[in-house]
């Protein structure tokens, strides 16, 4: 039954580099070169690390999650089989290594952040409401190698105050990840600990307005108050 999975997920990685070389301009190339000679030139496996990165980027935005670096690491084995790395626990490690967040794919996409710096304002012309963005100002926060190397340690630490403080220090590239359409939906996927730790979304709370407002956030309200946030809710309008 395990084997019946892995087999599953490994055919569905390779479906998803296929698909991302037959779009991508270079691509044929790629497939044509494996087809021929059953390997790549060091300059081929460049190539295909370059268009499977921009397809993921396309797909999953700057900084893909470790879940979806991982399946473009496998769907490249899949496709290349030759590619293996027989001497490694999975065979992908050389193209992106979970553990120590290494390899090809990694690679390329610091190369691809540091030509291609982002700057995000967090400060917004939105009056309020949960959808402004707010300037954090009393906590640090980390960017680039340094914002994803804290992902990376929150995912394998049990320290709950270092938890508290990474969260604080990557609080930035959350809000970028939650006001992201395309992205917001992956705010658990990149930050798993929520489930884990209490207080994470209390803190978030804190950072997101001044303490007064804080305090309130688990604050109990008047039962007078229950009919009429009933009635206000459903005459909001729905959206995506």
């Amino acid at each position: 039954m395990a084997s019946n999975s892995i087999n599953i997920e490994s055919e569905k990685a390779k479906r998803i580099v296929q698909d991302a070389l037959e779009k991508k301009s270079g691509g044929e190339e790629v497939l044509e070169e494996y087809q021929k000679t059953k390997t790549l030139k060091h300059s081929t496996r460049r190539q295909l690390v370059n268009i499977v990165v921009s397809h993921m980027t396309e797909n999953h935005g700057r900084i893909p999650n470790r879940k979806q670096r991982e399946a473009y690491a496998l769907g490249i084995i899949s496709l290349f089989p030759s590619l293996t790395d027989p001497f490694s626990a999975k065979g992908y490690e050389h193209f992106y290594d979970p553990d120590k967040g290494t390899g090809f794919i990694s690679w390329r996409l610091k190369t691809l952040s540091r030509k291609n710096p982002k700057r995000v304002r967090l400060e917004m012309t939105e009056s309020g409401g949960p959808s402004r963005r707010r300037r954090i100002d009393d906590v640090q926060q980390l960017e680039g190698d340094a914002c994803r190397e804290a992902i990376s340690f929150l995912v394998h630490t049990a320290d709950e105050a270092e938890v508290m403080q990474k969260m604080k220090e990557t609080f930035k590239h959350r809000q970028e990840l939650v006001h992201n359409p395309e992205r917001s939906a992956d705010v658990l996927d990149v930050f798993p600990i929520y489930l884990d730790v209490k207080g994470l979304i209390n803190q978030d709370f804190a950072l997101l307005f001044n303490a007064e407002t804080s305090n309130k956030f688990l604050e109990r309200w008047e039962t007078a108050f229950k009919q009429k946030i009933i009635t206000e809710a459903q005459s909001l309008t729905s959206t995506a």
